[in-house]
């Protein structure tokens, strides 16, 4: 009986397999929760329905804000290009690429604890929102205040000079609801963007439309 050995090509798959598993085990405990994908539990349509009713709370309560949608240049195809030992499609890659979009939250973080970002509260328990991400989309919340436009322009700059990854300006847009355009339009001159009026997309689904209404 002929006993053949395993490839040493076979060898490696199966242990990024396993590395990829145990990591998935343990990584949903050191992202932020306000990242929905590739983790256990989570999935798109927490973002999609967490802006929505973020924002029909606001309309609500008859108050206001301004959204911000990020994109990345490519992010997750080309630009996040290990350099040693992994290959695109390797299965740890997505998790890799969650550590590194983790950096822009832990930024956003320091930026809300010293009181330079302003965050959106909804609810009567004043419940604190300021940003979404699923995988390379990123969607952020604040008040009414071109203060905010250029803290978030520091942010991404911040993380792009750590990560690598580049943002797409042409891709952003802005929107508010409650605050007149000039406000807003003053907040897309600070980020070089385009102003988007609600409802629109976000992740392929509407975001800020009546729900109640059919489109035919």
């Amino acid at each position: 009986m002929v006993v053949t050995k395993p490839s040493l090509k076979g060898v490696v798959i199966e242990e990024f397999c396993t590395s990829a598993l145990r990591m998935k085990m343990v990584l949903h405990k050191v992202i932020d929760v306000r990242q929905s994908t590739f983790l256990a539990g989570r999935g798109l349509m927490d973002s999609v329905l967490v802006a929505n009713e973020v924002l029909k709370e606001v309309k609500r309560r008859k108050s206001s804000c301004i959204l911000f949608k990020i994109d990345y240049e490519k992010a997750y195809d080309s630009e996040f290009k290990p350099r040693r030992g992994l290959r695109q499609g390797d299965p740890l890659e997505p998790f890799l690429f969650l550590i590194v979009a983790e950096g822009l939250a832990g930024v956003e973080r320091k930026a809300v604890e010293k009181e330079m970002f302003q965050n959106l509260t909804v609810e009567d328990k004043q419940v604190k929102v300021n940003m979404l991400q699923y995988a390379d989309n990123t969607f952020f919340f604040c008040k009414v205040n071109p203060h905010n436009a250029f803290v978030i322009k520091v942010m991404l700059n911040c993380f792009e000079l750590a990560s690598g990854l580049n943002v797409n300006y042409m891709k952003i847009r802005i929107g508010g609801v409650g605050c007149n355009q000039h406000l807003i339009q003053s907040c897309a001159t600070i980020l070089n963007c385009e102003v988007k009026k609600t409802p629109f997309k976000y992740l392929g689904m509407p975001i800020g439309g009546n729900h109640k209404r059919r489109c035919l």
